[in-house]
């Protein structure tokens, strides 16, 4: 909306720094112009958008200050504060209220003729309409609060602003596709997957259908450890809450990733569905399930019931998947998964050390437990749908490795600004070696290819839904 309000008033966008959480308490800050190119908006509509220069880095005694403070981006005559709405009713300002104007108060004034009530001064006038807005000589308007709706039937429906609008909700500033080596990663999933338009995204969020702190509080309580040693909780008992505790979690996984799978199936295209709800045909795809179903059979007499059997090689089943859809059913499901799984630690370069055996030994202990535990969660929705793969996958079978994310921090580096908690114990701002990037930019990673799929769904749905269809839109045209 500030776009197309910046095209009906010939002013220039002054877009704020783009925020992103991590470890819920970094906040991670940089210019939209690192994600996304404003050339194609400037040389189609003569729309300037301007990146608003990031605030210097705070230190402890001027912590308070900042915080009070505004960053003045431009000297004052060149832009002016404005509240903004249509409705013209709010143009008329109400006189400020203090004790004076009560009615009890001018009813003991007017009986004993004492006190005079000051006048009322007017409030300085700082709300406008569209038209008025037009007319404003400054070349740059700070709008404090300005929602996407508030505009949206008083801006001119003539051919440009309808233009305008197409382009905003298909091929632009919808892509965050300037970082090179995210986009490269990008385009190698969607391509091993087998192109454009022939996969589906499903985003499942699993941090809100299956909180963790719900599980936490009810095995444990506070977690109090000096509570636990005046109970008398012993070392042998905490090892059994957190088993039932990694129980308690993976069932409930298993629950929300079967929810997920029902929402798809009702939401996803009919011709999909019934696809999906159909007997698979005599096709290597066929072979591979009965083959796999045997294989897990045999697993099931050979391991305990608490361990998954391995399944077979999941490359192999991505490749049947692709010559079924290929030369069987050009409608048959083929999915990538996007939920919140452990970061792939095995793939990331740390400090350039090698580790020992051991640790690698235990290292690849850990990474056949998390695909244990993986495979044992994604089982409601590959009952559903066979062809079904993640990001791990990827990194597994060597498509992609965490050098895209190493490589997309060099590309920040110069514009990034990293605060936790505005400062460190030290009154430091954080450096950004402390920043994961893999899980930092995953989000982005997964726009990127969900925007290349056939269709897309989120359970549950949020505004990565509204993006993702925009690039879908796009591609279509």
């Amino acid at each position: 909306m500030a776009v197309r309000l910046a095209y009906e008033t010939n002013r220039t966008v002054v877009a704020p720094p783009l925020r992103l959480v991590y470890d819920n308490d970094t906040r991670i800050q940089f210019p939209w112009s690192q994600l996304f190119d404003f050339k194609p908006i400037e040389e189609a509509f003569g729309i300037r958008v301007v990146d608003r220069p990031l605030p210097l880095p705070r230190s402890y005694d001027r912590l308070e200050e900042d915080r009070v403070q505004k960053n003045e981006i431009w000297p004052a005559e060149y832009y002016e504060r404005v509240d903004i709405t249509q409705n013209e009713r709010l143009q008329q300002q109400k006189p400020v209220n203090d004790w004076s104007s009560s009615s009890f108060m001018q009813w003991v004034q007017n009986i004993t003729k004492s006190v005079v009530p000051p006048p009322v001064v007017p409030r300085t006038r700082s709300i406008f309409i569209l038209e008025e807005l037009k007319e404003l000589e400054n070349p740059y308007v700070h709008c404090h609060a300005l929602s996407s709706w508030m505009f949206r039937k008083s801006l001119d429906a003539i051919d440009q602003q309808v233009q305008l609008n197409l382009a905003l909700t298909t091929n632009m500033l919808t892509r965050p596709d300037k970082v090179v080596p995210m986009t490269n990663a990008a385009k190698a999933i969607v391509r091993e997957l087998g192109g454009v338009g022939k996969f589906s995204g499903l985003t499942v969020h699993m941090d809100q259908m299956v909180p963790q702190g719900q599980a936490d509080k009810w095995l444990f309580g506070d977690d109090n450890s000096d509570d636990d040693n005046e109970q008398g909780v012993g070392e042998e008992d905490k090892k059994y809450n957190v088993t039932a505790a990694s129980l308690l979690m993976k069932q409930r996984r298993k629950d929300a990733m079967k929810d997920a799978a029902l929402e798809l199936f009702s939401s996803m295209p009919i011709n999909q569905a019934v696809s999906a709800a159909l007997p698979i045909q005599p096709s290597p795809l066929r072979d591979y399930l009965e083959e796999q179903k045997t294989h897990d059979q045999q697993q099931e007499k050979e391991e305990s019931e608490q361990h998954t059997s391995t399944p077979l090689d999941r490359r192999r089943l991505l490749n049947v998947c692709k010559d079924y859809r290929r030369h069987i059913d050009s409608k048959f499901p083929v999915i990538y998964l996007m939920f919140n799984e452990k970061s792939n630690k095995s793939t990331t370069i740390v400090d350039g050390n090698d580790v020992d055996k051991q640790q690698q030994q235990q290292q690849q202990q850990i990474e056949q437990e998390e695909d244990h535990d993986d495979i044992s969660v994604l089982k409601p929705i590959l009952e559903y749908f066979p062809c079904v793969f993640y990001k791990k996958d990827m990194y597994q079978w060597g498509i992609i490795d965490g050098s895209w994310a190493i490589e997309s921090q060099l590309h920040f580096a110069k514009h990034v600004q990293i605060q936790k908690n505005d400062i460190d114990s030290d009154g430091q701002v954080i450096s950004t070696q402390v920043v994961d990037y893999e899980q930092l930019l995953a989000p982005l990673l997964d726009l990127l290819i969900a925007g290349q799929g056939y269709s897309f769904f989120e359970v549950p749905p949020s505004t990565m839904t509204r993006e993702v269809l925009w690039q879908l839109a796009g591609n279509k045209n």
